[in-house]
């Protein structure tokens, strides 16, 4: 019956640091079955990203927001702000909404100044 049954081929051993640019072709640092079912391909994917549920992006009177970031003196700065801000000569009146990078390293919404 051994002759009959296909030996499942040794997966390597995880390591702990691998470098890419010497690694040749097909030696993997980690080695992953595939997910049986789409909730666990998600979680799976979450896992890997280290994200949350996708959030949808608040509207104004003009629809959804639009997400923009960069940095100015050195610091990042990012917020939504309106699609309509700047389109055509028009500027908006509708406020952005800012964000600041937390020590995880993660947009959260700016506090209001009191």
């Amino acid at each position: 019956m051994s002759k009959v049954v296909a030996q499942k081929p040794v997966k390597p051993a995880v390591a702990d640091v691998q470098d890419y640019w010497t690694t040749p072709v097909n030696e993997y640092i980690k080695v992953v079955d595939a997910p049986v079912t789409l909730d666990k391909a998600l979680n799976l994917v979450q896992d890997i990203l280290g994200t949350g549920e996708a959030q949808e992006a608040p509207q104004c009177k003009h629809g959804h927001m639009r997400w923009r970031e960069g940095e100015k003196n050195g610091r990042a700065w990012g917020g939504y702000q309106c699609n309509q801000m700047n389109a055509g000569g028009i500027k908006s009146d509708c406020p952005p909404i800012w964000y600041n990078i937390g020590s995880d390293g993660k947009w959260h919404p700016q506090k209001a100044k009191v």
